[in-house]
């Protein structure tokens, strides 16, 4: 099933150059544009510090979601769909395990912590994030399961963290306020 998925889909993003590039771009190079809208509005916040904290937890959060993918991929092993299928157009080469998709467990807990603060920001990078790994499977580097279970790692990741971050900041801030009665 999803390697007629994938094949399907390859086959038709190959008919045309433009699609291809485009899917190409989307794929690989528009991680970039990702990081430069979350920047640009780190940059321009009116509270820097608040961004500067809130940038703080997205960046670990994705960064921890990817190394859960890593010892995940430590123990299991999954060839990509072009290792394994006979006529996918492969329009980059990738060299890890497929599964979980890095790119999906990195950005879609990303986009989570985001949305964890901020509703619409976070709802552009899950819509990027999306756009990203369905990228992914059309280039033939990603099978549908390995891009699914990646959002799912990415997305649970940064819950967890999220959880911890809040039980930490509450019992900071008990401490301050018993401090401030003293």
């Amino acid at each position: 099933m999803e390697a007629s998925i994938v094949l399907s889909v390859n086959n038709f993003v190959s008919q045309s150059q433009f699609l291809s590039w485009l899917i190409w771009f989307f794929a690989t190079y528009f991680v970039g544009l990702i990081f430069f809208i979350f920047f640009w509005f780190i940059i321009f916040a009116a509270d820097k510090k608040q961004e500067l904290k809130i940038a703080f937890y997205v960046l670990l959060s994705a960064a921890m979601a990817r190394g859960v993918t890593e010892i995940i991929r430590f123990f299991y092993h999954k060839p990509r769909p072009f290792e394994v299928i006979g006529g996918i157009n492969k329009l980059f080469s990738e060299f890890s395990p497929a599964f979980p998709s890095g790119h999906a467990t990195f950005f879609f807990a990303f986009a989570t912590a985001v949305f964890l603060y901020h509703r619409k920001l976070g709802m552009i990078f899950f819509a990027m994030a999306l756009i990203n790994s369905l990228a992914r499977v059309a280039s033939g580097v990603h099978w549908p399961s390995d891009v699914l279970a990646g959002a799912a790692v990415g997305i649970i990741t940064a819950l967890i963290l999220f959880k911890a971050f809040e039980k930490i900041r509450s019992k900071f801030e008990r401490r301050l306020k018993a401090i401030d009665k003293n």
